[in-house]
């Protein structure tokens, strides 16, 4: 385990060197914690732009799904303002209406189209 250790450590020590250009042994220590720091940093910003990203598709999705039950006619939907007030109260108030849109799209909308109406 020791072993492992100083070849992390050594490694560690060679990259910071490398990219930071330090020349003293507590300069390559400081430098390999801003290395570690300004990867962590990439590392978080990359999980933020995917979070959105994934976010923003959902709140796609749950417009779509919307826009589905308002022209969908009540003979066809018989609860369609219950989808409807799910989806927008889940959405603008509690953040679960994209549950509630994936749940119409497969319990009824994939239904729905296969029937034709």
């Amino acid at each position: 385990m020791r072993k492992v250790g100083k070849i992390a450590t050594a490694a560690g020590t060679m990259l910071a060197s490398l990219f930071m250009g330090a020349t003293s042994v507590s300069a390559q220590s400081d430098s390999a914690g801003d290395v570690f720091g300004a990867g962590m940093s990439a590392f978080m910003c990359i999980c933020y732009a995917v979070a959105i990203i994934v976010g923003l598709g959902l709140l796609v999705f749950t417009v779509m799904m919307i826009v589905d039950v308002t022209k969908r006619d009540e003979s066809v939907l018989p609860n369609k303002t219950m989808w409807m007030v799910l989806m927008i109260v889940g959405t603008v108030v509690g953040g679960f209406g994209w549950i509630v849109a994936i749940y119409y799209y497969f319990a009824r909308k994939r239904k729905l189209d296969a029937m034709g109406k």
